[in-house]
Parts: C-alpha cells; structure tokens; sequence
C-alpha cells in the first residue's frame, strides 16, 4: 500500500506541476486543496483510519477558505464584465 500510495502522490504531483503550467493560477489552485478530501476518502477507504475532529476542523477552514476565494474572484469577474 505504502509504494503504491508513493506512486500515486508523485503522479499526481506531476499533474498538478502540468496543470500550473497551461492553466490560469488564480483558478487551477483552488483545486489543489482537493487533495484534502481524496487524503481523507483514501485514507478511510485503505488505511481504515479517520482523522480526529480538530484536523477536521481545520481542513474545513481551509477549503471552506479556497471556495469563498474562487466565489469572489467570479464575482468580481461578473462585476468588470457589467461595467464593461
């Protein structure tokens, strides 16, 4: 599980590396923080473990704090195309 978990993570992070490079960094790194929830699923569903309620917590901050960004920014994207 251990080598396999490895592969993936270095897969992923060189996907993560491509997709910075040919998208546009104010949207692509919202999703980064995805990695949160697919540690959390994977982490239940392999492992057989469970964070404690304060990692949680914090990863609720976190991408509760990465939405609301992604949220303004298609606002205030909404807002200079009306005044345009």
């Amino acid at each position: 599980y251990l080598t396999a978990s490895t592969l993936a993570l270095v897969i992923a992070y060189q996907l993560s590396i491509a997709v910075m490079r040919v998208g546009d960094i104010s949207f692509v790194s919202q999703f980064r923080y995805s990695a949160i929830l697919w540690a959390l699923i994977f982490g239940y569903l392999v492992f057989g473990e469970f964070p404690d309620l304060i990692t949680i917590i914090g990863g609720t901050i976190i991408i509760v704090a990465g939405l609301m960004i992604l949220w303004t920014n298609q606002n205030e994207k909404k807002a200079e195309t009306k005044n345009n």
